[in-house]
């Protein structure tokens, strides 16, 4: 991967969303709201160079998911499992979102023969209809 590629790594949650950019260092946290969505966007900035991870929330990332990726994110999903196996594996202690943010990015940042080992990554357009 580019060396000036930006990783972002999103804990959602039912009402909040944690957030870690890796390039500047910057976490904060938006409500996940419709309105928030938007706000995200604009502090995210350009979609170029930007690769946003997120870990499955039992269905509350959905929609953060979809308006990061109709603006034209590059959107992949990690799994918890895995971020939670990278954690003990690392060291970290405590687990908490402003935490598991920041361990997306981490794990999304490594190798690709890494990321094999550790996560799984897919992108909306993957995830099959379940009707």
């Amino acid at each position: 991967m580019a060396q000036n590629t930006d990783f972002v790594g999103l804990d959602v949650g039912k009402f909040e969303i944690f957030v870690y950019v890796s390039k500047t260092g910057a976490a904060f946290s938006v409500s996940n709201t419709p309105a928030d969505h938007s706000s995200l966007q604009r502090k995210l900035g350009p979609v170029d160079g930007q690769i946003i991870a997120l870990e499955p929330t039992g269905g509350y990332e959905w929609t953060i998911w979809e308006a990061l990726d109709a603006a034209g994110y590059d959107v992949r999903q990690v799994c918890a499992a895995h971020v939670r196996a990278f954690s003990r594996a690392t060291g970290a202690l405590a687990k908490t979102d402003p935490i598991d943010a920041r361990l997306i990015v981490s794990i999304r940042r490594r190798p690709q023969r890494v990321q094999r080992a550790y996560s799984w990554f897919i992108s909306i357009s993957e995830v099959p209809l379940i009707c």
